[in-house]
């Protein structure tokens, strides 16, 4: 029984140490504001248009991201955003036709809100997906079916200084 604590303990620590090898700092977002304009049409209310660049300053390509998005995320209508999936949980992620975004590159998606350029969206990544580094997959070819094909880092223990670095297996079909 001791043993299993020992391995359980060994494994916090491996997890620990291994989230420090990636941060927030593999994606920056950042918001432009394009226009505001007041609608007649809609009680006079105030509306805000965005333009959100994603870069990707890593240097592995990124194949998804998780921006999480909470009660400032106040969108005109159920249209008023795109290039740019939202999700029932409010997370923002990338359409099906953008599969990654290469090492260096930006992506850039958009939004109306509801309100003045003084209020932005309050915009957080919660999970960078990224693809496993050449060097990893050539010290590990020998064993290709246990290598992780992305990285997932996760941001959603509610302390953003704070981070969890896993691993998933992606199985195409």
């Amino acid at each position: 029984m001791k043993l299993i604590g020992l391995f359980c303990t060994l494994l916090i620590c491996v997890a620990f140490v291994s989230a420090n090898e990636l941060d927030n700092s593999d994606l920056h977002i950042s918001q432009k504001v394009i226009g505001t304009w007041t609608d007649g049409s809609r009680g006079n209310r105030q509306y805000t248009q965005y333009d959100v660049t994603v870069t990707n300053v890593s240097h592995r390509n990124i194949k998804n991201f998780f921006i999480d998005t909470d009660y400032t995320f106040r969108v005109r209508d159920g249209t008023a955003y795109w290039n740019v999936v939202r999700l029932p949980n409010g997370d923002l992620t990338l359409p099906s036709y953008q599969t990654s975004i290469n090492a260096g590159a930006s992506y850039t998606f958009g939004f109306i809100l509801l309100g003045s350029p003084s209020s932005p969206a309050n915009l957080q990544v919660g999970e960078v997906h990224l693809t496993r580094s050449k060097e990893y997959a050539n010290k590990n070819e020998r064993n290709q079916d246990s290598l992780p094909d992305f990285y997932v880092f996760t941001n959603k223990i509610g302390d953003p200084t704070k981070s969890i670095l896993h691993y998933q297996k992606k199985f195409d079909i």
